[in-house]
């Protein structure tokens, strides 16, 4: 912790952005172990071993100390409820701190285990309904200002193992739109809200607006075109990313 407050020290003074992975990792080494000498390998053990409770204490922390020293904080891949609520109690009070979150904590929770399997392992994990309704929420109300894609892509043989010996993480960069623009097609979102979550909101927080984020004349010509119409199955084989 004494690190951590230099760190955020030193870049207050750059006036730049400090974005934490919010995962309590001392937590996370204790319980993941007790998990793992009761011999438990399901998903939920994997869910006590990195609870909730891991991503709200790093947030509790760092938010505390951008507030004592004036750090821009974001918190990356945000994936808790209690994560969204103290992000949107923070901004309220008027400290420079915002956040992003996910597809996968958006589209899956736990109950998806059973169907998509050991693919599903991410760090931060994938959480519970509860979580993911949150999300949601800190979406509408501007607390989540981006959705990424967090792109860790590994091989189909490195995934399909054990859930306690594979990698963590999964291919998000050719999914991500289109997971978006199906929330828009069940009234979710709105295509504006995509816009913003993907592009704008990202390219003004890191100070790269309008040149990027926008299609004011004269600025890079980055533009993707959807057919609102057109419906898809996301595929492993049709993904160009190794997945």
């Amino acid at each position: 912790d004494g690190e951590v407050y230099d760190i955020f020290k030193e870049v207050e003074k750059t006036g730049q952005i400090l974005a934490i992975h919010a995962e309590n990792n001392e937590i996370i080494q204790r319980l993941t172990k007790q998990v793992e000498d009761s011999g438990r390998r399901d998903y939920e053990a994997l869910l006590e071993g990195r609870p909730n409770l891991a991503e709200e204490m790093t947030i509790q922390s760092g938010i505390a100390m951008a507030k004592k020293l004036g750090t821009r904080l974001h918190i990356l891949h945000v994936s808790t409820g209690e994560g969204v609520k103290l992000v949107r109690q923070a901004q309220a009070e008027g400290y420079p701190i915002t956040s992003e979150t996910c597809p996968h904590f958006l589209f899956l929770s736990n109950e998806d285990y059973e169907k998509v399997g050991p693919q599903m392992k991410v760090y931060p994990p994938v959480k519970y309904k509860k979580d993911q309704d949150e999300l949601w929420r800190g979406i509408q109300d501007g607390t989540v200002s981006i959705v990424c894609s967090d792109h860790a892509p590994h091989t189909e043989e490195e995934k399909d193992g054990d859930l306690w010996s594979i990698p963590a993480g999964m291919c998000g960069v050719e999914t991500l739109a289109p997971l978006l623009l199906n929330a828009v097609s069940v009234g979710k979102i709105t295509l504006k809200q995509v816009c913003d979550l993907l592009s704008e909101n990202p390219a003004k927080q890191y100070g790269i607006y309008p040149n990027k984020g926008s299609l004011a004349v004269g600025t890079d010509a980055d533009i993707t075109i959807v057919d609102m119409n057109v419906e898809m199955i996301i595929k492993r084989e049709n993904l160009h990313s190794k997945s």
